[in-house]
């Protein structure tokens, strides 16, 4: 009995993870051929916030490098030969980001990769008509979806290390 309820308290939890994260950033796979660099793009206003993850799935050492660029060109993130990584900040300014993946140091493999940007839209509601304890609820509500999102990022990097093996 103990069993089939963590198996149906699992189920919810899933089901209301999905649920809740519907309508977010899809990953991208990627082919970089070597010597190869490719670059986009996310639009931010000041202060969204906003944050990337990438993971290279297949070719030589499985790993890649990678910058992240505010409008001006300035690097505000950069990591060589990372095989995964997680990035995440709010925009110093209104403008493009720039977010590059490079196999430069790569003489002849390929790599395969995944990445994504996800970028969290501002607030549209007032709370200024809002009680504390509604405040409070919004703001924790706010916590849990980011953290659900952190978890839906590990789930779907599990299907390929599983794979690897």
């Amino acid at each position: 009995k103990q069993w089939y309820q963590r198996r149906v308290r699992g189920s919810m939890f899933r089901y209301l993870a999905w649920s809740l994260l519907l309508g977010l950033a899809t990953p991208y796979m990627l082919y970089l051929d070597a010597k190869a660099e490719e670059c986009f793009f996310e639009t931010l206003q000041v202060n969204q916030k906003a944050g990337l993850s990438f993971e290279v799935a297949e070719g030589g050492f499985l790993d890649i490098d990678v910058t992240l660029k505010d409008p001006v060109g300035q690097v505000i993130y950069a990591a060589n030969q990372e095989t995964e990584g997680r990035f995440r900040f709010s925009a110093s300014q209104q403008g493009n980001y720039v977010f590059c993946f490079s196999n430069a140091m790569s003489t002849v493999t390929p790599k395969v990769l995944k990445f994504k940007m996800i970028v969290v839209q501002p607030r549209e509601a007032d709370d200024t008509d809002m009680s504390e304890e509604d405040k409070k609820i919004k703001s924790m509500i706010g916590d849990l979806r980011n953290q659900l999102r952190e978890v839906k990022e590990v789930l779907e990097v599990l299907p390929m290390v599983d794979t690897e093996g």
